[in-house]
């Protein structure tokens, strides 16, 4: 009720659930719907070495511990959606549970304005083969696809 009070008029109501759909084809389809969603502010890959039923029971249960609402335990997995100020030191112990077993996450970001890359391993290499270039070095650099 208070959101409705709240809202401004002409406002939209505030995004307050995401929808999640998985991907279980083959390799070539995984890499379409990312290169068709790109774009739209939607996109998510998680790269892990665990077994994705494994994985995805874990954020489950990570999720679930802190989910209250009856509305929304009732869907059959969960994904983390970080953004950029989630990562700041300290990292915030849910975030941290979340990430637990992703080596590699890549998600559209439309709060940071781009693309957010959390990965357990250095990806410089990786980035100088995609033609990235480094635009600031140190313990926080910044990489830019193209001119």
């Amino acid at each position: 009720m208070e959101d409705m009070e709240d809202i401004e008029p002409g406002a939209s109501m505030p995004m307050r659930l995401h929808s999640v759909f998985r991907i279980t084809a083959n390799d070539n389809a995984r890499l379409d719907a990312m290169t068709k969603m790109a774009g739209t502010g939607c996109g998510l890959q998680l790269v892990s070495n665990a077994e994705s039923v494994v994985l995805l029971r874990n954020l489950k249960d990570t999720f679930l511990g802190f989910i209250k609402d009856r509305v929304f335990r009732i869907f059959p997995w969960y994904v983390p959606l970080l953004e950029k100020a989630v990562l700041k030191e300290p990292m915030k112990q849910l975030a941290v549970e979340a990430m637990q077993g992703i080596s590699l996450y890549i998600r559209e970001s439309p709060e940071d304005g781009g693309i957010l890359i959390v990965s357990a391993e250095p990806l410089t290499e990786i980035f100088s083969q995609l033609g990235c270039k480094q635009t600031e070095h140190g313990a926080t650099p910044k990489w830019k696809l193209g001119e």
